[in-house]
């Protein structure tokens, strides 16, 4: 650097915000650990969890199979295939009701379940009820009853309630069933003022079923 014409400027390490990382080792060499790993060249690792539907929508996506399954396991997957359908990059299964509900992953089942539950529409209802709820709102996937009965044995205030008891049921009374023209109810209205013609009250009859009246005036009683 000799045949060079340098001049060397010495600025302060707090108004550099790009100094060296050995201007900031501590003048106690003996004392301190310099650190030669940084966090930047730490490699994570990182987690992708397979769609429990993976190799049906593959199959119909694209038409191929897993190499590894055994031609059984390849069959199955085939027949399974007959109730599910690929459509703008979603999988849809057709119910036995002939009801199309979308597949779910796993890491939206848990979202599901509480909005289902106890969510503004929830309601905190038992597993088996909420899990019908699950299905009308048009998702699927093939553990909602055994997932939905967990999620309520966890809610605190589901184990909090409890179910109710028998002095908190209504009781049921029989309906009664009756034919028509069976029932009936009079009404006797008046005096009527001023009278017309004579006729001061009026008798109404009414049926209870189906629901025909029948109305006549009275004359002033003597």
């Amino acid at each position: 650097m000799q045949e060079f014409d340098i001049t060397i400027k010495d600025r302060p390490g707090k108004e550099n915000p790009v100094a060296d990382f050995l201007s900031r080792i501590p003048k106690s060499i003996e004392a301190a650990t310099v650190e030669d790993q940084f966090l930047d060249e730490h490699l994570f690792a990182v987690a992708v969890q397979t769609p429990w539907y993976a190799d049906v929508a593959n199959y119909l996506a694209v038409g191929k199979l897993p190499k590894h399954l055994t031609p059984n396991e390849r069959k199955q997957i085939v027949q399974k295939s007959t109730r599910f359908s690929w459509v703008g990059g979603y999988l849809f299964h057709t119910g036995a009701d002939m009801e199309i509900r979308r597949c779910i992953r796993e890491d939206e089942i848990y979202d599901i379940l509480k909005a289902c539950h106890d969510g503004p529409c929830g309601g905190h209802f038992v597993e088996r009820r909420t899990a019908h709820k699950v299905l009308q709102t048009g998702y699927y996937w093939p553990t909602i009853f055994k997932d939905m009965k967990k999620f309520v044995q966890a809610c605190d205030s589901c184990q909090r309630a409890g179910r109710p008891g028998q002095a908190e049921e209504m009781s049921l009374r029989p309906q009664l069933v009756i034919e028509p023209f069976e029932r009936w109810a009079l009404d006797f209205v008046g005096p009527i003022s001023p009278s017309s013609n004579q006729r001061t009250y009026i008798l109404v009859a009414i049926e209870y079923v189906t629901k025909w009246v029948e109305a006549e005036a009275l004359p002033r009683a003597t």
